[in-house]
């Protein structure tokens, strides 16, 4: 490693392995040629001399990285229970509803219909969200809408 005269300078030493071989990687990462040596002490971390000070900078940097404290996520607050607000909307609507009956003002107007949408009734995107053909449509409606709102979250 070193050149004809020049001794490598130990920058660093260890009893752990792992602890070398992390050095060894910031070395590495920078191009600072090196090696790691097993001897009587442990392991050591060697660089030519002209590299010592870029090698100890290096280091003390990752040193510093590694001492910040690490942030901790955002905690999370368990699931949603807006599913419940849509169920009881769900079911409120169908209750006053009732189930489907071209004759009943509801669904006249405000069930869904492309043509009627396309001359201007507008409501009728919302509105037909709310109307059910049957109590098995409503509850079915309600089981899939419960599970969407059933996450985390966000």
């Amino acid at each position: 490693m070193a050149a004809p005269g020049e001794l490598p300078r130990v920058v660093r030493r260890t009893r752990d392995r792992a602890q070398a071989d992390e050095w060894a990687y910031v070395l590495t990462a920078l191009t600072i040629l090196h090696e790691v040596r097993d001897d009587s002490e442990g392991f050591s971390l060697a660089v030519l001399p002209e590299d010592a000070p870029a090698a100890e900078a290096a280091l003390a940097a990752h040193d510093a990285e590694r001492a910040r404290p690490v942030p901790l996520p955002e905690p999370e607050y368990g699931r949603s229970f807006l599913w419940l607000a849509y169920a009881a909307l769900l079911a409120s609507f169908h209750l006053a509803t009732g189930p489907r009956d071209e004759g009943v003002i509801w669904f006249a107007r405000g069930s869904a219909d492309a043509e009627a949408f396309l001359r201007g009734e507008w409501w009728r995107a919302a509105t037909a969200l709310t109307l059910h053909a049957d109590y098995a449509h409503a509850a079915g409606n309600l089981v899939a809408g419960a599970v969407l709102l059933w996450g985390p979250r966000c």
